[in-house]
């Protein structure tokens, strides 16, 4: 995807093979319940942290946003609409660098 081709990495952050993008992207689908943002939205991954259990997918919807996700590895289902943790923008700096609201 040529959306972030001039797109630098802050440190700890990298590009997962395309078996790890598959794998979170599952992750992401078993933890979203109805109440969530994320519920049945298209996920695509495209960055995580080397740290922690965060994740940077793009939804891809009208037009593409980012959404940081701090994934619970419960491999279950999440009963509040808050888990797992998820901010969305428009804006890949400001999701990154935790900036949005």
């Amino acid at each position: 995807m040529d959306i972030l081709k001039d797109t630098t990495l802050p440190q700890g952050w990298i590009i997962p093979d395309e078996k790890v993008k598959r794998a979170l992207e599952k992750e992401l689908t078993t933890e979203v319940g109805p109440e969530h943002v994320l519920y049945k939205k298209n996920c695509t991954t495209f960055t995580r942290s080397e740290y922690s259990d965060d994740v940077i997918y793009l939804v891809h919807e009208d037009s593409v946003k980012f959404a940081f996700v701090h994934l619970t590895f419960s491999s279950k289902q999440e009963i509040h609409s808050t888990c797992p943790y998820t901010k969305i923008s428009e804006d890949f700096v400001k999701v990154i660098e935790g900036e949005v609201a």
